[in-house]
């Protein structure tokens, strides 16, 4: 056991010495390995058309868009208030 923790611990350091980007692959990799009942695809899926419809309704001018900045500090003045 005490070999395995080992084992892990490096792995752990030389994961969090790549860059994000191969970080984040790796971490989708990962969280994939542990989605045995293909949970993950359907969730895919379902944010997909989410997505879609979100999109349609931008075009179609039936929401606003804001700023990424204006919503962050709208957000972060609701936590202080």
């Amino acid at each position: 056991m005490k070999m395995l923790a080992m084992d892990v611990q490096s792995l752990r350091k030389g994961a969090l010495a790549l860059p994000q980007s191969s970080r984040a692959l790796l971490a989708q990799a990962l969280l994939e390995s542990l989605d045995e009942d293909g949970a993950t695809a359907e969730l895919d899926t379902l944010w997909a058309k989410e997505a879609e419809h979100r999109y349609a309704e931008v075009k179609a001018g039936k929401v606003k868009c804001l700023p990424g900045k204006e919503v962050l500090a709208r957000v972060r003045n609701r936590k202080r208030g």
